[in-house]
């Protein structure tokens, strides 16, 4: 009997320990090509491979008979935590910034991918471009809090196969992730693109993220528990300084 090796190919962005929001190839930028070089010789290190040892599927997430999409977030854990470089790094929850604004009708995001492009059905070369939020009537999301609206501009937009993908904005702090690749009426046209707004999955982030910790930790032998407890009383009893 013979076997069918399946890919499927989508975005996703790094959350520290491990996670990702939302393949795997870390680090790269153009899948063509071994090492990626600027006109100046300067080069990223090659790509490394990232395995999903485990996911998590929003519990609401479902689609509609008109192909929206609602709660449209995962998470996915990795075999190894990854090493952050130049070309490698993680990208900020809002809650990590204090008293960040929330994105409104104007604000500029960066989108990228290496999903359809005018020439391609995939492109091999990773594309970014700025698309700016919109009022969600425009996408037809009036109080809905859980997507937010962004781009309508002709040329500019995500695609198939860029799913998963980040919606950032830069700040003062860096880069923020703001949206999530999810849905649009085709690409590139006069019709902005609905993305999975992060801010409405914050506690649901953090609570699977602790419940992945916690189920790390039950697998802990008998002896590694005695030793970090008695860590922590070493902590608790040492005498403060005068």
């Amino acid at each position: 009997m013979g076997y069918l090796t399946l890919y499927y190919r989508c975005g996703a962005l790094i959350h520290p320990i491990s996670f990702l929001i939302e393949s795997l190839r870390a680090g790269d930028h153009n899948v063509d090509t071994p090492i990626d070089c600027d006109m100046e010789g300067s080069c990223i290190e090659p790509f490394k491979r990232f395995y999903v040892i485990q996911h998590w599927v929003h519990d609401q997430f479902f689609i509609t008979p008109k192909n929206k999409i609602y709660n449209d977030i995962a998470l996915l854990k990795t075999d190894r935590s990854m090493e952050y470089s130049f070309s490698i790094s993680p990208i900020c929850l809002p809650s990590v910034i204090s008293n960040l604004e929330a994105p409104k009708s104007g604000t500029i995001f960066t989108v990228g991918g290496w999903g359809h492009s005018e020439t391609a059905n995939f492109t091999s070369e990773k594309r970014l471009v700025d698309i700016v939020c919109v009022d969600d009537e425009k996408c037809r999301l009036r109080g809905d809090q859980s997507r937010i609206c962004a781009g309508g501009e002709l040329g500019k937009d995500s695609c198939e196969g860029d799913s998963g993908g980040s919606l950032a904005r830069r700040t003062h702090y860096g880069w923020v992730i703001e949206g999530i690749v999810s849905y649009g009426t085709g690409c590139a046209n006069e019709k902005p693109a609905a993305y999975a707004r992060i801010r409405n999955f914050l506690d649901w982030i953090s609570e699977t993220v602790q419940k992945s910790w916690n189920e790390e930790i039950n697998f802990v032998s008998g002896n590694n528990i005695r030793i970090l407890k008695r860590i922590k009383n070493m902590a608790t009893s040492a005498p403060k300084k005068a």
